[in-house]
């Protein structure tokens, strides 16, 4: 029986988000029901495979967005995604590299602003590196993230001289 279940779980696992969830259902059924399997440490493996494809889709769709944002100008729908990954995967092994685009899109729409909302955005942008210095002081992107961070701070301060 037990084996059964592994099999049919093993034919679940697709590129479909739907069948990917519903095969991650079934593992914890299975987990549930047979706490003593022998393939126990197996089906808690799947799992973590298939909720790191999970997190890896929604990270890779909150990318796109940034890089269509570099045709569209817009970059408010990147920001949203990582967001909404950040929510959705809070321990996720790409929260790091969320945090840096989210701060990387966040950058992009402050400085292609129109004056009137120029200001408010730049602002976001440096609360969004805080978070990324903050939350991962030893990231691979801080040496850029400081630059960009620095790029931002210039432009903030033409507004305030303005004033």
């Amino acid at each position: 029986m037990q084996q059964k279940v592994i099999i049919i779980i093993h034919l679940c696992i697709t590129k479909e988000q739907k069948e990917t969830v519903e095969a991650i259902e079934k593992l914890q059924l299975f987990v549930n029901e047979y706490p003593n399997s022998k393939y126990l440490a197996e089906a808690n493996t799947l799992v973590k495979e298939l909720d790191f494809k999970l997190e890896k889709k929604a990270f890779e769709i909150a990318k796109q967005y940034n890089l269509i944002g570099g045709y569209t100008g817009d970059y408010v729908a990147s920001i949203k995604s990582f967001n909404n990954f950040l929510l959705e995967f809070p321990g996720a092994t790409l929260r790091g590299d969320a945090f840096y685009y989210r701060f990387n899109s966040a950058y992009k729409l402050a400085i292609l602003s129109v004056d009137y909302k120029k200001e408010e955005r730049l602002k976001e942008a440096l609360d969004y590196y805080q978070a990324l210095n903050k939350s991962y002081p030893n990231s691979v992107y801080l040496e850029e993230a400081n630059i960009l961070k620095e790029e931002l701070q210039q432009e903030l301060n033409t507004f305030t001289t303005k004033s």
